[in-house]
């Protein structure tokens, strides 16, 4: 039984992957024209049945013509032979409209396979045609989306390529100088298709498209683009011999377009505070991958600008983070189509760290930008977030000991308010002898206090950021045991970022690779120590934009984090 199902669906696939082609080599075709309909079958075949008889549209000329090919390819030891079978037929267009090609078939091993039908446009010839001045034959077209636009509305302008001759080779010999507005090229393809104009048919290539923002308003130019052709004519001479050995010569002519005028109008005023400098379409998403963290852990604050418009003129917005929070350069991600014409998105992605203990709340962002459907400004906003920092073990003992000594250092001040000193009555002037002196004893056994634990915290500094870095780096490893890259190179920079900061005294916040090394070079670091350092951190740096795939790749940088930190502990450099 399932033999016998293995073979069916093996037929079931062979069937599938066998069909016919049907293709015609004009469409549109002029009224008397000539085309050709053809049939491709990727076996071998003897016959078609195909019936399209003469009617009121189309004359049949001959067919059908039987052509075949055959390829061998050789894959891998494996030798497979392709054959293909196609029967061409010809017509004559007689009159305008539309006609249907049927559905033709063939019969192989028992199976039919038909293709499928085809419609095919017959449209009036020109007395254009007639014509054939240079001029009508080969120019170049500038079509622009819209005429009246606002400052800082997009708009495109595509360059079309019309010809009617054999072309050997184009090149663009001037582009439009375009100071008053912003540009973006788009990604073109420059086959030529067939297209009809007033009963005249042309190839026609799409040579250039440029997204345009006006950047002033006013009566805008934007210039000509000018194009080298080199056509090819056919030479005529009475000597076979000389027209077989060179039938033809390249005649070289240069084409341009129209200059375009376009209005430009000033954004209504007044213009408000909070507008981002986008016209078209737009609305604001942000997001955090976590509210509730330990005190000096990280939050992940993602905002986007989602729509139409020039976004890659979006420019970082100033997000109002808790003066609490330790805030990272933003990482920009753009995903742009047809250079804003079609929806976008623009990304920034912060990261965040809460260094105290608390309730904060991200505040909601408003912000403005410009309609061009309505032609008004509209508002959008950010969500709220709401995070909650609870407190972390590892860093209470500093802060701790800290607000014990404030609050001693406090209280004896109260009580020095509280010392008169009399010395006009001897009496006193003894009294109050005796309470200087307790003063400074107290006062000194505060202070000594405060410096020991000082200099106690500066010894035990590294041993607690070794702790931190090493809960870091166990993350890390789970997550890559896990295979989760991602969060893997989130801990891997985090471990490093703290120990290195602490280690050689540097905010998180001024953390860079050149004060790395700067430091690393006065605290006389060993070469290849310093050498491996920087690697690991462009590694990380490089693998965060573009994660390594490879597992083996991802846990050598993890042994050679484990392996630095450990020769610089037993270095103590």
């Amino acid at each position: 039984m399932r033999r016998v199902l293995f073979l069916v669906l093996i037929s079931f696939n062979i069937s599938f992957s066998q069909k016919i082609e049907v293709s015609v080599n004009k469409n549109p075709v002029l009224v008397g024209e000539s085309f050709a309909i053809s049939f491709s079958f990727d076996e071998k075949a003897n016959n078609i049945d195909f019936n399209l008889s003469n009617n009121e549209y189309v004359k049949f000329l001959s067919g059908p013509n039987k052509s075949s090919s055959s390829s061998i390819t050789i894959v891998n030891g494996k030798r497979e032979s392709i054959l293909n079978t196609t029967f061409t037929y010809y017509f004559k267009a007689i009159k305008k409209g539309e006609f249907i090609i049927p559905s033709a078939s063939i019969t192989y091993k028992k199976d039919i396979f038909s293709s499928n039908e085809l419609r095919v446009q017959i449209l009036d010839a020109s007395n254009k045609q007639a014509n054939n001045s240079f001029s009508n034959n080969l120019f170049v077209k500038a079509e622009i989306s819209k005429k009246n636009v606002f400052v800082g509305e997009q708009l495109l302008v595509t360059y079309k390529l019309y010809n009617r001759y054999d072309l050997a080779n184009t090149e663009m010999t001037k582009l439009p100088n375009l100071d008053s507005f912003w540009k973006k090229d788009l990604e073109t393809s420059s086959r030529f298709k067939r297209e009809v104009i007033d009963g005249v048919a042309y190839n026609v290539a799409t040579i250039k498209k440029t997204v345009l923002t006006p950047q002033k308003d006013g009566t805008l130019l934007i210039d000509p683009i000018e194009i080298k052709c080199s056509i090819r004519t056919n030479n005529r001479s009475n000597d076979p011999f000389a027209s077989f050995f060179n039938s033809y010569s390249v005649q070289e002519e240069f084409i341009s377009s129209n200059p375009i005028k376009i209005k430009v109008k000033n954004l209504p005023r007044p213009v408000p505070k909070n507008y981002i400098g986008i016209v078209g379409s737009l609305k604001v998403e942000s997001s955090v991958d976590k509210n509730t963290v330990k005190a000096n852990d990280a939050i992940n604050y993602k905002i986007s600008f989602i729509g139409t418009g020039n976004l890659e003129l979006l420019a970082e917005q100033k997000i109002d983070f808790p003066t609490d929070f330790e805030v990272y350069d933003a990482k920009i991600d753009e995903r742009i189509f047809q250079g804003g014409l079609k929806r976008s998105v623009k990304t920034y992605e912060y990261l965040v760290i809460p260094r105290y203990e608390g309730k904060y709340e991200i505040p909601k962002c408003v912000f403005s930008y410009f309609d061009s459907k309505s032609g008004k400004f509209k508002e959008i906003s950010s969500t709220a977030h709401k995070i909650n920092a609870e407190k972390s073990e590892k860093f209470l003992q500093s802060s701790q000991t800290n607000s014990i000594s404030k609050q001693l250092v406090s209280d004896n001040k109260k009580d020095i308010r509280h010392i008169k000193y009399d010395f006009n009555n001897n009496n006193k002037i003894s009294n109050n002898s005796f309470n200087v002196i307790i003063f400074v004893l107290v006062l000194l056994s505060i202070l000594s206090k405060y410096f020991f634990d000082y200099i106690k915290n500066i010894f035990q500094k590294d041993t607690r950021d070794n702790k931190l870095s090493k809960i870091r780096i166990k993350k890390a490893e789970k997550y890559l045991k896990k295979n989760d890259l991602t969060k893997f190179y989130e801990e891997i920079e985090k471990s490093m970022l703290l120990f290195f900061s602490e280690k050689l005294n540097i905010e998180i916040g001024d953390f860079s690779k050149e004060k790395l090394e700067d430091l690393m070079k006065r605290k006389k670091y060993n070469t290849e120590i310093q050498n491996q350092i920087l690697k690991i951190f462009n590694d990380i740096e490089i693998a965060r934009y573009s994660p390594m795939s490879d597992y083996e790749k991802s846990n050598e940088l993890l042994n050679e984090c484990v392996l630095v930190i450990k020769n610089i502990e037993s270095n103590k450099k």
